[in-house]
Order: structure tokens, then C-alpha cells, then sequence
């Protein structure tokens, strides 16, 4: 049972990062609208609407990047039967995919691809040690 709530809580914590990414990014889109168009289908077309966006708006990507990461990993800590810090982590890891994969695909200016490197990982571990429990080893503090 312990297992299938933590795969349950993996999943729910990767739909918590989209959801929490969307939600931020279509904000940072109506507060920093852009006269650019927008077609995912084409390369060339995404790579002008990225050099279009305002500072701000970017900024709002990288928060997006950034507390999608650090969402899921509290919902998955939060649902865990274990509570192990290593399935935030996995999260964490899942985030960091999703922001490779958006950056190989869509170039972004590289202050954004090393903060959405960067960010997301300390939100993960500020996540983590906010909710997970320590879990030292058996014997490890065993002092006589």
C-alpha cells in the first residue's frame, strides 16, 4: 500500500508542476502582454515570440519554472506514505526535465536557462527540508 501511495503521490506531484507552471505563465502573459504571435508548431515563430517578451515576462517563466517545482515537491512529500526527501527529489529531477526540454526546444536567453537550472533545485531542497523528516541510517548516530 505504502508503495502505491507514494507512485500516487509522484504522479500527482508531476500534474501539480504543470498545472502550478500554466497557471504562472498565462499570469505573466496578461500581465505582460505581447503583440507577438505564438505558434508551438514552429520553430522559428517561437524563437521571435521569446525575443519579444519584456523582462518581466521572462521573469515570470523562471518563477513559473520555479514554484511548479517547488509545488509538486510539497505535494509529494505531503501524500507519501514515506515522506522520503528522495521522491521530492525525483520531482525535483522530473521539473528540471521539463524545463530541458522547453529550453532545447525553444531557445531562451541564458541567464533564463541557468536559473531554470538553479531555481528549481533550491526550491526543491527548500521543500524538502521544510516537510521532509530527517531519516538517518540505524547505528549511524550510535555513540557508546
Amino acid at each position: 500500500m505504502t508503495l502505491l501511495r507514494n507512485l500516487l503521490a509522484i504522479v500527482l506531484g508531476a500534474a501539480t508542476i504543470g498545472l502550478v507552471v500554466f497557471g504562472i505563465e498565462t499570469l505573466g502573459r496578461h500581465l505582460f502582454p505581447t503583440t507577438a504571435p505564438m505558434d508551438p508548431s514552429s520553430l522559428e515563430v517561437m524563437r521571435a515570440f521569446v525575443a519579444a517578451q519584456s523582462i518581466g515576462a521572462l521573469v515570470f517563466v523562471v518563477l513559473a519554472w520555479t514554484l511548479g517545482a517547488f509545488a509538486g515537491s510539497v505535494v509529494t512529500i505531503g501524500l507519501a506514505r514515506s515522506r522520503h526527501a528522495l521522491l521530492a527529489w525525483f520531482i525535483g529531477g522530473l521539473a528540471l526535465a521539463m524545463v530541458g526540454v522547453n529550453v532545447w526546444h525553444i531557445p531562451h536567453p541564458a541567464w533564463m536557462v541557468v536559473a531554470g537550472v538553479i531555481l528549481p533545485l533550491v526550491a526543491v531542497g527548500i521543500a524538502v527540508r521544510w516537510l521532509a523528516p530527517s531519516v538517518v541510517p540505524a547505528g549511524l548516530l550510535h555513540t557508546r
